[in-house]
Protein backbone atom coordinates (compact mmCIF):
# COMPACT_ATOMS: atom_id res chain seq x y z
CA UNK A 1 0.00 0.00 0.00
CA UNK A 2 1.17 3.03 -1.07
CA UNK A 3 2.37 5.92 1.88
CA UNK A 4 -0.16 9.18 2.01
CA UNK A 5 -0.38 11.84 4.36
CA UNK A 6 -3.28 14.90 3.45
CA UNK A 7 -3.43 18.31 3.95
CA UNK A 8 -6.72 20.18 5.06
CA UNK A 9 -5.82 23.80 5.60
CA UNK A 10 -7.62 25.14 2.68
CA UNK A 11 -12.04 25.03 2.39
CA UNK A 12 -11.76 26.23 -1.61
CA UNK A 13 -11.06 24.77 -5.05
CA UNK A 14 -7.12 24.27 -5.56
CA UNK A 15 -5.92 26.39 -8.71
CA UNK A 16 -1.73 25.18 -8.21
CA UNK A 17 0.51 22.94 -7.43
CA UNK A 18 4.30 24.38 -7.36
CA UNK A 19 7.84 24.60 -6.21
CA UNK A 20 10.98 22.60 -7.17
CA UNK A 21 12.37 21.19 -4.48
CA UNK A 22 10.91 19.39 -1.51
CA UNK A 23 8.40 22.27 -0.40
CA UNK A 24 5.62 22.83 -2.44
CA UNK A 25 2.74 25.68 -2.42
CA UNK A 26 -0.64 24.92 -2.71
CA UNK A 27 -2.73 28.01 -4.03
CA UNK A 28 -6.74 27.97 -3.86
CA UNK A 29 -9.19 29.62 -6.01
CA UNK A 30 -9.19 32.42 -3.27
CA UNK A 31 -5.84 33.37 -3.02
CA UNK A 32 -5.16 31.40 0.21
CA UNK A 33 -1.25 30.11 -0.15
CA UNK A 34 -0.46 26.83 1.82
CA UNK A 35 3.48 25.44 2.25
CA UNK A 36 4.15 21.91 3.18
CA UNK A 37 7.39 20.09 3.47
CA UNK A 38 8.19 16.43 1.57
CA UNK A 39 10.84 15.62 3.91
CA UNK A 40 8.61 16.80 7.19
CA UNK A 41 4.89 15.51 5.73
CA UNK A 42 3.80 18.47 7.55
CA UNK A 43 2.72 21.77 6.82
CA UNK A 44 4.82 25.19 7.91
CA UNK A 45 3.86 28.40 9.02
CA UNK A 46 6.06 31.84 8.47
CA UNK A 47 8.42 31.04 11.56
CA UNK A 48 8.91 27.18 10.70
CA UNK A 49 9.80 28.59 7.12
CA UNK A 50 12.64 31.21 8.33
CA UNK A 51 13.90 28.34 10.73
CA UNK A 52 13.83 25.72 7.61
CA UNK A 53 15.25 28.43 5.53
CA UNK A 54 19.16 28.19 7.38
CA UNK A 55 19.44 24.89 6.53
CA UNK A 56 18.01 24.13 3.10
CA UNK A 57 18.75 27.16 0.67
CA UNK A 58 15.46 27.26 0.22
CA UNK A 59 14.79 31.20 0.85
CA UNK A 60 12.82 31.98 -2.43
CA UNK A 61 9.95 30.55 -0.66
CA UNK A 62 10.19 32.72 2.61
CA UNK A 63 7.07 35.40 2.31
CA UNK A 64 5.28 37.66 4.95
CA UNK A 65 2.37 36.42 6.94
CA UNK A 66 -0.55 37.52 4.97
CA UNK A 67 0.60 35.25 2.64
CA UNK A 68 -0.47 32.38 5.04
CA UNK A 69 -4.30 33.03 5.61
CA UNK A 70 -5.16 35.83 3.06
CA UNK A 71 -9.31 35.09 2.17
CA UNK A 72 -9.26 38.90 1.08
CA UNK A 73 -10.74 38.63 -2.29
CA UNK A 74 -10.83 42.17 -4.53
CA UNK A 75 -14.30 42.69 -6.08
CA UNK A 76 -15.38 42.06 -9.48
CA UNK A 77 -17.70 42.40 -12.07
CA UNK A 78 -21.33 43.08 -10.46
CA UNK A 79 -20.24 42.32 -7.05
CA UNK A 80 -18.82 39.03 -8.03
CA UNK A 81 -15.67 38.12 -6.01
CA UNK A 82 -12.50 38.13 -8.45
CA UNK A 83 -10.79 33.98 -8.26
CA UNK A 84 -7.44 33.31 -8.99
CA UNK A 85 -7.43 30.93 -11.89
CA UNK A 86 -3.59 29.82 -11.76
CA UNK A 87 -0.69 30.63 -10.08
CA UNK A 88 2.92 29.79 -10.83
CA UNK A 89 6.80 30.58 -10.75
CA UNK A 90 8.10 33.12 -12.76
CA UNK A 91 12.03 32.48 -12.75
CA UNK A 92 13.30 31.69 -9.37
CA UNK A 93 13.05 35.28 -7.99
CA UNK A 94 8.91 35.94 -9.11
CA UNK A 95 5.55 34.85 -9.07
CA UNK A 96 2.09 34.99 -11.82
CA UNK A 97 -0.99 34.56 -10.56
CA UNK A 98 -3.77 35.18 -13.51
CA UNK A 99 -7.19 36.32 -12.31
CA UNK A 100 -11.15 36.04 -13.26
CA UNK A 101 -11.01 39.57 -14.51
CA UNK A 102 -8.81 39.42 -17.13
CA UNK A 103 -5.41 40.46 -15.11
CA UNK A 104 -2.35 38.77 -14.94
CA UNK A 105 -0.23 40.10 -12.13
CA UNK A 106 3.91 39.82 -10.93
CA UNK A 107 4.87 39.64 -7.63
CA UNK A 108 7.83 39.06 -5.54
CA UNK A 109 8.06 35.14 -4.56
CA UNK A 110 9.01 36.79 -0.87
CA UNK A 111 6.30 39.37 -0.79
CA UNK A 112 2.83 38.00 -2.89
CA UNK A 113 1.20 40.85 -1.68
CA UNK A 114 2.86 43.73 -3.36
CA UNK A 115 2.34 43.81 -6.80
CA UNK A 116 5.55 44.29 -9.08
CA UNK A 117 3.69 44.76 -12.44
CA UNK A 118 -0.23 43.74 -14.00
CA UNK A 119 -1.55 43.49 -17.43
CA UNK A 120 -4.57 42.80 -19.13
CA UNK A 121 -4.98 39.52 -20.52
CA UNK A 122 -8.07 37.63 -21.94
CA UNK A 123 -8.96 34.56 -19.57
CA UNK A 124 -11.40 32.15 -22.20
CA UNK A 125 -12.17 28.50 -21.07
CA UNK A 126 -10.05 26.24 -19.84
CA UNK A 127 -6.70 28.40 -21.51
CA UNK A 128 -3.74 28.70 -19.56
CA UNK A 129 -1.15 30.93 -20.43
CA UNK A 130 2.55 31.01 -21.12
CA UNK A 131 5.09 32.81 -19.22
CA UNK A 132 8.26 32.17 -20.19
CA UNK A 133 11.59 33.84 -18.05
CA UNK A 134 14.39 35.37 -19.93
CA UNK A 135 18.03 35.67 -19.25
CA UNK A 136 18.32 38.88 -21.26
CA UNK A 137 16.62 41.81 -21.82
CA UNK A 138 16.26 43.52 -25.44
CA UNK A 139 19.66 44.99 -25.44
CA UNK A 140 21.12 41.89 -24.14
CA UNK A 141 21.40 42.83 -20.72
CA UNK A 142 21.38 40.36 -17.99
CA UNK A 143 18.14 40.54 -16.74
CA UNK A 144 15.84 38.03 -14.60
CA UNK A 145 12.91 40.41 -14.74
CA UNK A 146 11.91 39.75 -18.20
CA UNK A 147 9.34 37.07 -19.85
CA UNK A 148 7.50 36.43 -22.71
CA UNK A 149 4.32 35.65 -22.05
CA UNK A 150 2.19 33.88 -24.86
CA UNK A 151 -2.10 34.38 -24.33
CA UNK A 152 -5.13 34.31 -26.14
CA UNK A 153 -5.51 37.37 -28.34
CA UNK A 154 -7.96 40.08 -27.01
CA UNK A 155 -9.89 40.55 -30.10
CA UNK A 156 -9.85 36.53 -31.34
CA UNK A 157 -10.70 33.67 -29.43
CA UNK A 158 -8.76 31.40 -31.86
CA UNK A 159 -5.64 33.33 -32.07
CA UNK A 160 -3.25 34.14 -29.65
CA UNK A 161 -1.08 37.35 -28.34
CA UNK A 162 3.04 37.17 -27.74
CA UNK A 163 3.89 39.91 -25.54
CA UNK A 164 7.52 41.28 -24.25
CA UNK A 165 7.38 42.57 -20.47
CA UNK A 166 10.39 43.79 -18.29
CA UNK A 167 7.98 43.84 -14.46
CA UNK A 168 10.83 46.13 -12.93
CA UNK A 169 12.62 48.56 -15.72
CA UNK A 170 10.34 49.30 -18.04
CA UNK A 171 7.34 48.29 -15.99
CA UNK A 172 5.63 48.11 -19.47
CA UNK A 173 4.40 45.12 -22.14
CA UNK A 174 5.45 45.33 -25.71
CA UNK A 175 2.95 43.14 -28.12
CA UNK A 176 5.36 41.52 -30.20
CA UNK A 177 2.92 38.97 -32.29
CA UNK A 178 -0.96 39.90 -32.64
CA UNK A 179 -3.36 37.50 -33.58
CA UNK A 180 -1.53 34.63 -34.38
CA UNK A 181 -3.38 31.49 -36.17
CA UNK A 182 -2.33 28.12 -37.92
CA UNK A 183 -1.90 28.92 -41.52
CA UNK A 184 -1.63 25.69 -43.17
CA UNK A 185 -5.12 24.00 -43.50
CA UNK A 186 -8.34 25.80 -44.32
CA UNK A 187 -10.41 25.17 -41.24
CA UNK A 188 -11.83 26.30 -38.13
CA UNK A 189 -10.65 24.75 -35.22
CA UNK A 190 -12.43 26.83 -32.52
CA UNK A 191 -11.13 29.07 -29.81
CA UNK A 192 -8.11 28.43 -27.92
CA UNK A 193 -7.68 25.84 -24.71
CA UNK A 194 -4.59 25.51 -23.68
CA UNK A 195 -0.19 26.04 -24.48
CA UNK A 196 2.35 24.39 -23.28
CA UNK A 197 5.93 25.80 -24.07
CA UNK A 198 8.61 23.01 -26.05
CA UNK A 199 11.70 24.30 -24.45
CA UNK A 200 14.32 22.49 -26.53
CA UNK A 201 13.12 23.17 -29.95
CA UNK A 202 11.24 27.04 -28.71
CA UNK A 203 8.12 26.19 -30.10
CA UNK A 204 4.56 27.26 -28.39
CA UNK A 205 1.95 24.20 -28.52
CA UNK A 206 -1.52 25.08 -29.25
CA UNK A 207 -4.78 23.19 -28.20
CA UNK A 208 -7.79 23.81 -29.48
CA UNK A 209 -11.92 23.61 -28.94
CA UNK A 210 -12.19 21.28 -31.40
CA UNK A 211 -9.41 18.58 -30.30
CA UNK A 212 -6.90 19.38 -33.10
CA UNK A 213 -3.44 20.85 -31.52
CA UNK A 214 -0.70 22.99 -33.51
CA UNK A 215 2.62 24.11 -32.95
CA UNK A 216 4.74 27.16 -33.21
CA UNK A 217 7.73 27.28 -33.84
CA UNK A 218 9.35 30.82 -32.33
CA UNK A 219 12.95 32.97 -33.70
CA UNK A 220 15.00 33.99 -30.55
CA UNK A 221 13.23 37.38 -29.88
CA UNK A 222 9.93 35.49 -30.33
CA UNK A 223 8.47 38.51 -32.82
CA UNK A 224 8.35 35.92 -36.06
CA UNK A 225 6.79 32.56 -36.45
CA UNK A 226 9.64 30.51 -37.97
CA UNK A 227 7.46 27.12 -39.05
CA UNK A 228 4.16 26.10 -37.71
CA UNK A 229 2.72 22.39 -38.11
CA UNK A 230 -0.94 20.89 -36.68
CA UNK A 231 0.21 17.75 -35.58
CA UNK A 232 -2.66 16.34 -34.64
CA UNK A 233 -6.13 17.46 -37.09
CA UNK A 234 -8.79 15.59 -34.85
CA UNK A 235 -11.09 15.51 -37.00
CA UNK A 236 -8.85 12.80 -39.25
CA UNK A 237 -8.93 10.62 -36.19
CA UNK A 238 -12.53 10.72 -35.27
CA UNK A 239 -13.61 11.10 -38.87
CA UNK A 240 -16.62 8.68 -38.89
CA UNK A 241 -17.19 8.80 -35.04
CA UNK A 242 -17.42 13.20 -36.07
CA UNK A 243 -20.39 12.93 -38.00
CA UNK A 244 -22.46 12.35 -34.88
CA UNK A 245 -21.59 14.62 -32.79
CA UNK A 246 -20.83 18.34 -32.43
CA UNK A 247 -17.82 20.07 -33.39
CA UNK A 248 -16.80 20.96 -29.70
CA UNK A 249 -17.20 17.45 -28.03
CA UNK A 250 -13.51 16.86 -28.26
CA UNK A 251 -11.43 19.66 -26.40
CA UNK A 252 -8.04 19.75 -25.12
CA UNK A 253 -7.98 19.72 -21.61
CA UNK A 254 -4.32 18.92 -20.74
CA UNK A 255 -0.97 19.14 -21.95
CA UNK A 256 2.17 17.65 -20.67
CA UNK A 257 5.18 17.24 -22.30
CA UNK A 258 8.44 15.11 -21.46
CA UNK A 259 11.87 16.50 -22.22
CA UNK A 260 13.35 12.87 -21.96
CA UNK A 261 10.75 11.66 -24.35
CA UNK A 262 10.62 14.25 -26.55
CA UNK A 263 7.17 13.95 -26.33
CA UNK A 264 3.51 15.94 -25.64
CA UNK A 265 1.42 14.08 -23.90
CA UNK A 266 -2.72 15.24 -25.07
CA UNK A 267 -5.57 14.91 -23.05
CA UNK A 268 -9.16 15.34 -24.27
CA UNK A 269 -12.94 15.52 -22.97
CA UNK A 270 -14.66 12.37 -23.79
CA UNK A 271 -11.83 10.73 -24.91
CA UNK A 272 -11.04 6.79 -25.06
CA UNK A 273 -7.03 7.44 -24.99
CA UNK A 274 -4.22 9.96 -24.79
CA UNK A 275 -1.86 11.10 -27.81
CA UNK A 276 1.23 11.80 -27.87
CA UNK A 277 3.59 13.00 -30.55
CA UNK A 278 6.81 12.45 -30.64
CA UNK A 279 8.86 15.72 -32.00
CA UNK A 280 11.98 13.75 -32.69
CA UNK A 281 10.41 10.97 -35.09
CA UNK A 282 7.19 13.42 -35.77
CA UNK A 283 5.15 10.92 -35.65
CA UNK A 284 1.50 10.26 -33.73
CA UNK A 285 0.42 7.92 -31.64
CA UNK A 286 -2.33 6.85 -28.97
CA UNK A 287 -2.49 5.65 -25.83
CA UNK A 288 -5.54 3.47 -25.61
CA UNK A 289 -8.09 2.65 -22.41
CA UNK A 290 -11.41 0.93 -22.57
CA UNK A 291 -13.03 3.32 -20.89
CA UNK A 292 -14.56 7.21 -21.69
CA UNK A 293 -13.04 9.52 -19.94
CA UNK A 294 -12.16 13.55 -20.45
CA UNK A 295 -8.19 13.60 -18.93
CA UNK A 296 -8.05 17.05 -17.08
CA UNK A 297 -4.60 16.39 -15.62
CA UNK A 298 -1.26 14.66 -17.26
CA UNK A 299 2.19 14.13 -15.54
CA UNK A 300 4.95 12.02 -17.18
CA UNK A 301 6.19 9.51 -13.97
CA UNK A 302 9.15 8.24 -15.72
CA UNK A 303 9.92 6.02 -18.78
CA UNK A 304 7.67 3.97 -19.14
CA UNK A 305 3.93 5.47 -16.81
CA UNK A 306 2.23 8.69 -17.44
CA UNK A 307 -0.16 9.31 -14.51
CA UNK A 308 -3.45 11.79 -15.41
CA UNK A 309 -6.73 12.08 -13.82
CA UNK A 310 -10.53 12.30 -15.02
CA UNK A 311 -13.68 14.58 -14.58
CA UNK A 312 -15.67 12.18 -14.27
CA UNK A 313 -13.79 10.38 -10.80
CA UNK A 314 -11.81 10.88 -7.90
CA UNK A 315 -9.33 8.37 -9.11
CA UNK A 316 -5.45 8.44 -10.17
CA UNK A 317 -4.35 6.45 -12.76
CA UNK A 318 -1.11 5.44 -13.79
CA UNK A 319 -1.15 4.12 -17.43
CA UNK A 320 1.80 2.14 -18.67
CA UNK A 321 3.41 3.23 -22.00
CA UNK A 322 5.48 -0.09 -23.02
CA UNK A 323 3.88 -2.35 -25.63
CA UNK A 324 1.12 -2.63 -28.16
CA UNK A 325 -1.48 -2.62 -25.18
CA UNK A 326 -1.09 -0.33 -22.38
CA UNK A 327 -1.99 -1.07 -18.70
CA UNK A 328 -4.41 1.16 -16.98
CA UNK A 329 -4.07 0.92 -12.87
CA UNK A 330 -6.09 2.97 -10.13
CA UNK A 331 -3.33 3.74 -8.02
CA UNK A 332 -5.07 6.22 -5.68
CA UNK A 333 -8.83 6.80 -5.57
CA UNK A 334 -10.54 9.71 -3.23
CA UNK A 335 -13.89 9.09 -1.60
CA UNK A 336 -17.17 10.82 -3.21
CA UNK A 337 -18.27 11.82 -0.07
CA UNK A 338 -16.08 13.15 2.58
CA UNK A 339 -15.29 11.47 5.78
CA UNK A 340 -17.21 14.10 8.04
CA UNK A 341 -19.85 13.25 11.10
CA UNK A 342 -22.81 14.80 10.49
CA UNK A 343 -23.92 17.17 13.33
CA UNK A 344 -27.24 19.27 13.66
CA UNK A 345 -26.91 22.53 13.15
CA UNK A 346 -29.06 23.57 15.58
CA UNK A 347 -28.56 22.49 19.21
CA UNK A 348 -32.08 22.06 19.94
CA UNK A 349 -32.21 19.35 17.56
CA UNK A 350 -34.42 20.67 15.00
CA UNK A 351 -33.28 18.24 11.84
CA UNK A 352 -35.28 20.51 9.47
CA UNK A 353 -31.78 22.35 8.89
CA UNK A 354 -30.40 21.22 6.35
CA UNK A 355 -26.57 20.18 6.84
CA UNK A 356 -24.37 21.70 4.57
CA UNK A 357 -22.66 18.27 4.00
CA UNK A 358 -25.54 16.11 3.60
CA UNK A 359 -25.99 17.07 0.59
CA UNK A 360 -22.12 16.72 -0.81
CA UNK A 361 -21.20 18.68 -3.90
CA UNK A 362 -20.64 15.69 -7.15
CA UNK A 363 -17.20 17.13 -7.50
CA UNK A 364 -16.22 17.39 -4.08
CA UNK A 365 -13.69 14.67 -4.54
CA UNK A 366 -12.19 15.76 -8.10
CA UNK A 367 -8.55 16.27 -8.63
CA UNK A 368 -7.89 20.00 -9.94
CA UNK A 369 -3.98 20.04 -9.71
CA UNK A 370 -1.39 17.31 -10.69
CA UNK A 371 2.15 17.52 -10.25
CA UNK A 372 4.82 14.77 -9.33
CA UNK A 373 7.73 15.78 -7.20
CA UNK A 374 10.99 13.38 -8.85
CA UNK A 375 13.25 11.75 -6.67
CA UNK A 376 16.26 13.62 -8.48
CA UNK A 377 14.29 16.85 -7.35
CA UNK A 378 14.61 15.53 -3.59
CA UNK A 379 18.08 14.11 -3.80
CA UNK A 380 19.05 18.04 -4.91
CA UNK A 381 17.60 19.18 -1.62
CA UNK A 382 18.54 16.67 0.55
CA UNK A 383 22.53 17.31 -0.08
CA UNK A 384 22.34 20.68 1.12
CA UNK A 385 21.31 19.35 4.69
CA UNK A 386 23.66 19.83 7.66
CA UNK A 387 22.29 18.23 10.44
CA UNK A 388 22.48 14.51 10.83
CA UNK A 389 19.60 13.58 12.25
CA UNK A 390 18.00 15.18 9.52
CA UNK A 391 20.08 13.41 7.01
CA UNK A 392 19.94 9.90 8.28
CA UNK A 393 15.54 10.46 9.10
CA UNK A 394 15.18 12.33 5.21
CA UNK A 395 17.43 9.43 3.42
CA UNK A 396 13.98 7.38 3.56
CA UNK A 397 12.51 9.67 1.58
CA UNK A 398 14.49 10.78 -1.14
CA UNK A 399 14.71 6.97 -2.56
CA UNK A 400 10.95 7.70 -3.75
CA UNK A 401 8.92 9.82 -6.82
CA UNK A 402 5.87 11.98 -4.76
CA UNK A 403 2.71 12.90 -6.49
CA UNK A 404 0.49 16.02 -5.20
CA UNK A 405 -2.95 16.07 -5.60
CA UNK A 406 -5.25 18.94 -4.95
CA UNK A 407 -8.63 18.47 -4.95
CA UNK A 408 -12.16 20.68 -5.69
CA UNK A 409 -12.74 20.72 -1.85
CA UNK A 410 -9.39 22.10 -0.87
CA UNK A 411 -7.79 19.39 0.33
CA UNK A 412 -4.27 18.23 -0.77
CA UNK A 413 -2.72 14.67 -0.98
CA UNK A 414 0.57 13.58 -0.81
CA UNK A 415 1.34 10.22 -2.05
CA UNK A 416 4.88 8.09 -1.56
CA UNK A 417 5.52 6.13 -4.59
Amino acid sequence: MLKTFTIRQQTSKIVSLYGSTNIIVSVDEFKERYFFDIFRKKGMQLEEMKLLSGDSNNNSLITNNKLMNNNNVEGGKEGKPTKLLLEGMAGEDYSYSLYSDHVLRFADIKDYETVLFEMPVNVLNFSNILVIPLDKDNNNNNQKSCFHIVTVSTTDSDCFDVYFVDILEAKTFNRLLKKVNFSGKECHFGNIMQFSYIDDINSIAVGYEDGSVCTFRMNEKFNEIETNDCILYFKDEYEQKLKEQTECDHPILSFEYSLKKATLFMGHAKSSCIFTYNFSDKKIDKLKFDNIFSVSNISNLNETNVLFSTWENGNLYKLDTIGSDPILEIIYNIPEKPNIQMVDIDPTGDTTMAHPFKEAQRDYNKITCLKVIYKEQLQKSYLNKTSKVLLKRYSQVIGHDHVVIGLQSGVVTIIQL
